[in-house]
């Protein structure tokens, strides 16, 4: 189960997630990088996933964010924190869109098995 409540992200331990994120203010390229990071606290916190977003192909403002089952299926459940920012490849400036928000991790009942 996904839900978004605002920036406030809540995933099922180990399920997929595909999260559309939009830029506005910024005009971005074809070299820039969108990084979402999930942290277990949010100033220096473990980091537990690092992704690069992949970019629109018919808006170039749009990034899709694809969390893998693999990414969650060994959380504890609870709370971690997240953020997204883009970094301008031609002028070397950062610029985070999405504030600090909550990274909900849900507990499940089904499990899979995948051996």
């Amino acid at each position: 189960m996904l839900k978004i409540k605002r920036t406030n992200i809540y995933l099922t331990r180990g399920d997929s997630a595909y999260i559309t994120l939009g830029i506005s203010g910024v005009e971005p390229s074809a070299a820039d990088v969108v990084r979402c990071q999930v942290r277990k606290e949010p100033t220096g916190g473990e980091l537990i996933i690092d992704a690069v977003a992949e970019q629109g192909a018919e808006d170039p403002t749009q990034y899709l964010w694809y969390i893998r089952p693999a990414d969650t299926a060994e959380l504890t459940p609870g709370e971690y924190f997240w953020d997204a920012q883009i970094e301008i490849t031609e002028t070397g400036d950062i610029f985070s869109f999405v504030p600090v928000s909550s990274f909900v991790v849900l507990d499940e009942v089904t499990e899979v098995d995948n051996g």
